[in-house]
């Protein structure tokens, strides 16, 4: 039986499943909440499950779909569920550019939109410079910058988190 462990839910969730009684979540995904306690799971799901109780974990909620995705993709890969095998190496490239699970950009309208983000940033060009000099070009950074997620114009020289320092 699959269950919520908190009745309270938003449209977007990203999710966990656990083990009832536990503190082991097996498996990371995100969606509609209707997704997230479908019961009708991998081969793989099942077997490791073999009739235990489930629980439905709700770790964040998002207005956005693809920005729910995205944290679907970067929790996998910090918590590295058993029964998770995609994004243990981060985001995958349709992530990235905010698509949804249905193949296409992300258009929801929502204030955090991850679509409109990642197309705005596709815009600005394919490589940005932090700004050091006069041959710099209109796509300079001054920093520092937070780099959230991935780094997408190798800001973040040193790998801290702050990139144009």
């Amino acid at each position: 039986m699959i269950r919520l462990a908190d009745p309270n839910y938003p449209a977007q969730v990203v999710y966990g499943h656990r083990l009832a009684d536990t503190e082991l979540i097996v498996s990371i995904g995100s969606g509609t909440l209707a997704r997230a306690r479908q019961p009708e799971r991998s081969p793989e799901w099942q077997a490791y499950v073999n009739g235990r109780d489930v629980e439905v974990v709700i770790l964040e909620q998002h207005a956005c779909p693809a920005r729910a995705r995205l944290r679907e993709a970067e929790l996998i890969a910090e918590r590295r569920p058993i029964l998770n095998r995609h994004h243990l190496q981060g985001p995958h490239r349709q992530v990235l550019r905010g698509f949804t699970k249905q193949g296409v950009r992300c258009a929801c309208g929502a204030a955090n939109c991850y679509g409109r983000e990642a197309a705005e940033r596709e815009e600005i060009g394919r490589h940005a410079d932090c700004a050091r000099g006069s041959e710099n070009g209109p796509e300079d950074v001054s920093g520092p910058v937070y780099v959230l997620a991935q780094d997408f114009y190798y800001l973040d020289c040193d790998g801290d988190g702050i990139g144009c320092e």
